[in-house]
Order: structure tokens, then C-alpha cells, then sequence
């Protein structure tokens, strides 16, 4: 007797559906974001909250549950049959394990598939344990195993890191294909197998033996002789399961810390995710029989059954539509979380709609035809096209995808390029930006702030007063501008955050030696400017090299590192409802965390935002400040939450003794944030700060301090 594949008349209806419900939640949480502080609005902290209250891991454990299901349905009906299951789904679990490997390796590295094809072959050695006996394996990997391992790995150091989590941001805003699969490969869990995938398989594998046992109590064939059970779950998931995920939600947006005393979080979260996945499980069951209600959720039917396909191409998605390695419309860091997930929410519609028509004349997705074409021995029940064998299959389907935004092209004329020039035994990449063809041009070397933000793509990666001021006041003013990726992002080499300020000054002055070389720069008017922390910047290479023209700080500030820090902290917590004692505790606890962090970056070996914060959290300015001998104007925003106006420039009348030299100006832009957008207060937030303008007055105060020099 021949294995077939599963019929029309032989599936779980349900099960189709649940399992499109929970590929709805696994593109929610996948979705890529960019995060940055130029398109967050009012909104965010909420979409945050419910993501982690809602979302978060919820989704991809219901998918592992009924990876597990699906398990017990095929070696149910096998053995129903008397054919030897085990061959059959070692031989499909090595195919599955090559498609993720593809999937991982040449799309996107969150792969799960070759979790599943992995945990896959462990079922076959469990498949014929009790009920009970199943019910143990599950808590020790769900619960006890998975909990071990995270405590381990976030608070015992069982997991080091070979290479830069830099790399994770370069990532989606590279331009090369091929450093996109370079990255890919370097931060794969699976090239990083120790560090990430002990705790991803013990809890996939957890996951998978409930589907099984789901599948041996008929929950999802006869869910209503289970209305006791159902019932609890539903309400542990609804009040446990919840306030799990919101103690989860502390955790990852450092309102909780998990000390010692703490260490039975993890468990108690872990557990806590099983109850309210299995109750989203139980209440969709409940919803899919009232006949009004599955008219509604049927939506999820196609592209359940069409699963694998539809889970691959979620990847396809994120290269087109955000990532910048491939053409495609570069979303990723344009667009706002809310935005993010509707346009999420206008994919799984997109897919549902393909799949729906697809399955009109197919049983099933294109992978999953591949797949089982491959893992059956008779070929001949396997037809990709429904009306006979003998039919060829001739069909095409076409995909129109509709443009979401439009690139902008520039009204100036202007002539960029990109650079490579050496700063010690490191190689720099810059990108250069001439408003003319003519020679003795005079420029500027810009620095950006903190974090890894790469500027691999001009017009794709300028933000905020970056754009502005190079486009419309720099070129305007006949000024070539040279900013450069900081070292291991984009093309250049090394790794920022082993980097101090030092190292960063002597990659920026490297730059500006670069500039010299080129005949049509004008050697004798290279100035540098800096915004937030590259200020700093340019104050160093204006201390150390007398060959500078000027100085131009943008929200830079005159105080020290950890000064800036603490004031930024102070505005951010009164922003937050902190009041009196409450926010003096509240900033003694981050200086604790970050006394921490510093002795954490000092004593461990990993290069990471310890490490980085261990070498510049002492930098105090002063004596840079003392030897500026070239003009220098600092600009101030009057609400720049990060940057106070008022305390750096008491900080430059302290340390002249209230006689500023002449060659040093600042000004205070009425209004402005730390981007220079008008805002009415501190605590307005960027994207809300954007749509209220940029301030034209900034732009004027450049222009007419250059036309001064």
C-alpha cells in the first residue's frame, strides 16, 4: 500500500485556518523596523506594549504546535495504513532542512524551518510514549530547559559573540547583495549555533510534542467534548499568560532587571506564553464554529494551506519592500511602527488574496508541491494541476505589487560619488558630494552621532538636519561635503565600537587629508562639522590640527559624556510623570546601570555597547574646547531633550570665566529639538516634531555664519 499526501476531503478545515492566523502573527513580528529616533511618533510606546503583551513569541509557538499536529496526523494515518512512516519522514525532514537552509542563508536568517526539519527527527524517537510521559517532556524542554538556557545566556555569560552586533544594523540599510549574504552568514543562529540555538530548539521541540499531544486528545477534530479544558486554558491564558507578557514587556524596555532574587522570571514567563498561545488556540476553535464568525476568519484558510510558500515568501517581502540590497522601494527607517504594520496587515492581505486564487486551480502552494513530490515514492497522485494526469501544467502567476512611495530625486545639480581612503591600517568609505564641477571648492567633513548609523546611500540614509543642512544650505553655498561610514559599517573596516572618540577624530582628520589630495578641493577651507555626538568630534580635530577652517556643531555638546548622559536621563524620566523622589531614584538606578555597564565593558572581552560604553563614558571636553583656535559656532535647540542648551553654554561661560573668545559663537534656536524641527516642548516626539517642520531659521544662521567667515 502506497503513502499519499493529505486530500481535500481528509484536512482539518480548522487547522488551515489556525495556521494562517498564526502566519498573521509571525509577519507581525518578524516585519522589519527601523527604530529610528527620526520617524518615532506618540504612538509608539502603546504598539510597543501590545506587541510584547500580544504578539511577541505567541504566534511562532502556535506554529510549532501545529508542526507537531501535523506529525501525529501523517504517522496516524501510516500506521492506520500499515506503511513504514519513519524512512518516509526522516527523507521529508532532510528536505525541509535544505529549504531552510536556502531560506536562511540567501533570504533571511530568522529562519524557523530547519528548527522544525531538526526537532522533526527527534519526534520519530518520542512518537510512541504515554500521554502523561509526553505531557513531562514538554514542561522539562518548554518550561525547565528553555528557562535554564536563557538564564545562562543573559546573566551567566554562556554565550560569546565572535563578531560585532553592529553587523545586525548594517544589514538591512547595506546596498550589496553580497554583504547582505556575508551578514546573513556571520550573524546566522545557525553559524552561531552554541549561542542561539540551544534555547530555540528546546523550546520549538517543547512546542511540538503539545502538538502532538493535542492531536492524540482530538482537540482540534472535536474541540467541543474538550469545553472544560478549553475553558481553562482560556482563562489562564487571559490572566497568567498576560501578565506574563506584560512582566516581559518590563523586562525588554528595562523597567524590570532580573537580579539574582529574580531568576524565576524566566519560568514563570515561559509558561506563561504557552497558556495564552493555547488560549488564542482554544478561542479561535470556539470562533470557527459559529458559521457567521468562519465566513469572517476563512480568510486565514488559504494561505494556511499554502503555509510553507507563503512563510518563504514573508521573506521576499522584507527584501522588496524594506531592505536596501535589492531594488525595491527601501522602507526600512522611512516609515513609522504604526505604519510598519498596516503595511504588514496589506501583505498578509495580498497573500491571502494570491493564495485563494492560486488554490482555484492548484491543491496546494508551489513549495509544498515541490516538497511532497519529492518525499513520496509514487509520483502519481501528486498532480499540480486538478482537471487530469494528462493535463500539462501551463500556468502563470503574476503578482503586481503597488508602489507605496516614490523616490524623490534632487532639484540641485550636484555630483556624488563614493570614496575609499586609508585612516591608519583601517579603510575608510566615504561618500562625496560636489555642488559643481568646478575647482578650489571649498568642504566640509561631517560626523554623525551615535550608534550605528551607516551612510552607505546618500539620498536613502540622510536624515534630519543632515539632509538639510547639506542640501540646502551647503551646496547651496558651493561647499563640497564628505561624510563617511564609521568603521565596520558599510564598506570600511575595523569596528566602531572599539573605537573611542580619538580613534574616531583620527578617522575623521584621515578624511579631511583625503579632501587635500583631490585638486579641485581648496586645501586652505576644509572645515568639520558634527551632529549630537559628532560634535565632539569635530572639537577634537580642531584642537589637535591648526589647518582647520571651522568648526560647525550641530547639538553638540560642551559638557562631557556622562554629563550629557545623566541630563539627557533627567529630561527623559520628567518627560515620562517622574517627580521628586521617585525621579531622584529613578536616576541613581540608571547610574547604577551604567557604572555597571562600564565595569562590565572593562572587565569582559566582548566588543559590544558595554565595551563601547566603557571607552567613552569618562570623556570630558574641556581641554578640546580650550584649543579651538578656529571659528567654531555651536548651535543649541531650545527643547533638545538630549542636548540642554542652557547647561552647555553655562558649562562655555564657566570655562572662559564668562569671557568666550571671540572665535567661538553659539545660538539658541527658538523651539527647535535635537533635529532642529520646531516642537512646543522637551517631550514632543520626533515623528509628530517632523510634521510640524524644520526649522528655517537654523538654515539661515549657517548661511549667514559661512558668509561671515
Amino acid at each position: 500500500m502506497e503513502f499519499k499526501p493529505t486530500t481535500k476531503q481528509n484536512r482539518i478545515e480548522v487547522v488551515d485556518a489556525l495556521r494562517g492566523f498564526a502566519l498573521l502573527g509571525v509577519l507581525l513580528a518578524n516585519v522589519p523596523y527601523g527604530n529610528s529616533e527620526a520617524i518615532q511618533t506618540a504612538s509608539d510606546p502603546a504598539l510597543t506594549f501590545l506587541y510584547h503583551l500580544l504578539i511577541d513569541k505567541k504566534f511562532i509557538t502556535i506554529f510549532s504546535m501545529l508542526f507537531g499536529f501535523g506529525f501525529y496526523i501523517q504517522m496516524t494515518r501510516a500506521e492506520e495504513k500499515n506503511i513504514s512512516f519513519q524512512p518516509y519522514f526522516v527523507k521529508r525532514m532532510l528536505l525541509l532542512f535544505l529549504i531552510g537552509v536556502i531560506h536562511s542563508f540567501l533570504f533571511w536568517n530568522g529562519d524557523i524551518i530547519m528548527s522544525y526539519a531538526f526537532g522533526g527527527i527527534f519526534l520519530l524517537l518520542i512518537r510512541k510514549l504515554s500521554n502523561k510521559a509526553l505531557m513531562i517532556l514538554a514542561v522539562v524542554f518548554n518550561v525547565f530547559i528553555t528557562g535554564i538556557i536563557f538564564i545562562g545566556n543573559s546573566s551567566l555569560g554562556w554565550s560569546e559573540y565572535s563578531y560585532d552586533f553592529a553587523l545586525a544594523a548594517e544589514q538591512p540599510i547595506t546596498q550589496s547583495f553580497l554583504r547582505y549574504l556575508e551578514i546573513n552568514w556571520i550573524t546566522s543562529p545557525w553559524t552561531n549555533f552554541l549561542n542561539d540555538m540551544p534555547l530555540t530548539l528546546a523550546f520549538t521541540f517543547g512546542n511540538m510534542i503539545i502538538g502532538m499531544l493535542l492531536g492524540r486528545i482530538d482537540f482540534f477534530r472535536l474541540p467541543e467534548k474538550l469545553k472544560t479544558l478549553t475553558n481553562w486554558l482560556i482563562g489562564l491564558g487571559l490572566t497568567i499568560g498576560l501578565a506574563s507578557s506584560y512582566i516581559l514587556h518590563l523586562i525588554f524596555t528595562g523597567a524590570l532587571e532580573l537580579d539574582i532574587p529574580q531568576l524565576w522570571v524566566p519560568f514563570v514567563i515561559i509558561a506563561g506564553m504557552l497558556l495564552q498561545s493555547l488560549s488564542y488556540i482554544s478561542i479561535f476553535l470556539r470562533l470557527y464554529r459559529s458559521e457567521r464568525v468562519k465566513k469572517v476568519i476563512g480568510f486565514f484558510n488559504p494561505v494556511g494551506k499554502t503555509a510553507l510558500t507563503n512563510y518563504l515568501m514573508q521573506s521576499v517581502f522584507y527584501l522588496l519592500i524594506f531592505f536596501l540590497c535589492l531594488p525595491g522601494l527601501h522602507l526600512f527607517g522611512k516609515i513609522t511602527q504604526g505604519e510598519t504594520y498596516t503595511l504588514a496587515l496589506v501583505l498578509f492581505g495580498l497573500q491571502s488574496l494570491i493564495s485563494s486564487l492560486w488554490l482555484r486551480k492548484f491543491p496546494q502552494g508551489p513549495v509544498e508541491f515541490l516538497w511532497k513530490k519529492l518525499s513520496y515514492k509514487n509520483f502519481s497522485h501528486l498532480r499540480l494541476y486538478q482537471k487530469t494526469k494528462n493535463t500539462k501544467v501551463k500556468a502563470t502567476l503574476t503578482i503586481a505589487m503597488i508602489l507605496l512611495g516614490s523616490f524623490f530625486v534632487h532639484a540641485q545639480d550636484r555630483i556624488a560619488s563614493k570614496v575609499m581612503f586609508k585612516s591608519g591600517e583601517e579603510s575608510i568609505e566615504g561618500i562625496l558630494i560636489r555642488p559643481n564641477m568646478q575647482n578650489n571648492t571649498p568642504a566640509v567633513v561631517f560626523q554623525q552621532g551615535s550608534g550605528p548609523h551607516a551612510f552607505d546611500g546618500y539620498e536613502k540614509e540622510a536624515w534630519g538636519p543632515h539632509k538639510f543642512y547639506i542640501e540646502d544650505v551647503l551646496l547651496e553655498q558651493g561647499y563640497a561635503v564628505l561624510y563617511c561610514n564609521k568603521r565596520g559599517l558599510g564598506n570600511s573596516s575595523g569596528n566602531w565600537r572599539q573605537n573611542d572618540f580619538y580613534g574616531r577624530a583620527k578617522d575623521a582628520y584621515a578624511a579631511i587629508t583625503y579632501l587635500k589630495s583631490l585638486e579641485f578641493i581648496d586645501p586652505n577651507r576644509i572645515g568639520i562639522s558634527g551632529h549630537s555626538q559628532g560634535g565632539w568630534i569635530a572639537q577634537i580635530v580642531a584642537s589637535e590640527h591648526d589647518d582647520i577652517a571651522f568648526v560647525l556643531c550641530l547639538a553638540g555638546p560642551t559638557i562631557g559624556v556622562q554629563a550629557q548622559v545623566d541630563d539627557n536621563d533627567r529630561s527623559r524620566f520628567i518627560c515620562e510623570g517622574y517627580t521628586g523622589d521617585k525621579l531622584d531614584k529613578k536616576i541613581e538606578k540608571r547610574k547604577r546601570a551604567l557604572v555597571k555597564s562600564a565595569n562590565l565593558g572593562k572587565n569582559s572581552g566582548l566588543i559590544g555597547s558595554a565595551k563601547h560604553w566603557y571607552l567613552i563614558h569618562d570623556y570630558t571636553n574641556e581641554e578640546e574646547l580650550k584649543a579651538l583656535r578656529c571659528p567654531a559656532l555651536f548651535l543649541f535647540g531650545e527643547f533638545d531633550i538630549n542636548v540642554d542648551p542652557q547647561i552647555n553654554i553655562n558649562l562655555l561661560n564657566t570655562l572662559f570665566d564668562y569671557e568666550i573668545p571671540k572665535n567661538i559663537s553659539y545660538k539658541v534656536m527658538p523651539k527647535g529639538n535635537h533635529g532642529f524641527y520646531k516642537v512646543e516642548n522637551k517631550c514632543v516626539e520626533w515623528d509628530t516634531a517632523t510634521k510640524n517642520g524644520f526649522d528655517p531659521e537654523f538654515q539661515n544662521e549657517i548661511r549667514q555664519w559661512l558668509k561671515e567667515l
